[in-house]
């Protein structure tokens, strides 16, 4: 069994040896993919990462330890929503904390996510390409932990306006802020 610990941060550099140990791979050959202590970092190359799992021959563990934030709970998220019969998501047994928020690009030293720039802007596209992608993960793993069209409405308590947990997490979401899950 090959093991590729992946540490730190999600970058073409980081992920190569997996990728190419998974686009090499064989029937009968495994392969984990360990996200420990990771802090995110590239989406296109988590997306090459998630492609190049679904693709192989190999059977793929993808594993979490501690914390894991943006791009690598991407990874994680999408082998939970989205599974395939030869991948597993798991934990390394540890406690671990997911991160998740909708891609963002430092520009200038600014953080920028898609509803800062407009379609003038370079990295416009890119952000909108990735963001519709978390997005569309974000509603199927909301929905995982219990979100319903009922949790839309408002209940009225003694002249307040109240919303379900689940909406606060959503409108949190796209008010681009963190999605906080232990795993």
């Amino acid at each position: 069994m090959e093991v590729f610990e992946i540490v730190d941060e999600i970058t073409p550099a980081t992920v190569a040896d997996s990728l190419k140990a998974l686009d090499e791979a064989v029937d009968g050959n495994e392969i984990t993919i360990r996200l420990p202590y990771n802090g995110g970092g590239s989406v296109e190359a988590a997306i090459w990462l998630i492609e190049a799992i679904k693709e192989t021959k190999a059977s793929v563990i993808v594993e979490v330890d501690r914390y894991v934030i943006s791009a690598a709970a991407f990874i994680f998220f999408w082998f939970c929503i989205y599974p395939e019969a030869h991948v597993e998501a798991k934990t390394t047994g540890q406690p671990a904390i997911l991160v998740y928020h909708r891609p963002r690009m430092i520009i200038e030293d600014h953080l920028a996510f898609l509803n800062d720039l407009n379609e003038q802007a370079e990295e416009w596209e890119a952000l909108k390409e990735f963001t519709e992608i978390f997005d569309k993960l974000f509603e199927y793993l909301i929905a995982a932990c219990g979100y319903t069209a009922a949790n839309e409405n408002i209940y009225e308590y003694n002249h307040c306006e109240l919303k379900h947990q689940l909406r606060h997490v959503r409108d949190g979401y796209y008010s681009n802020q963190d999605f906080v899950m232990p795993a």
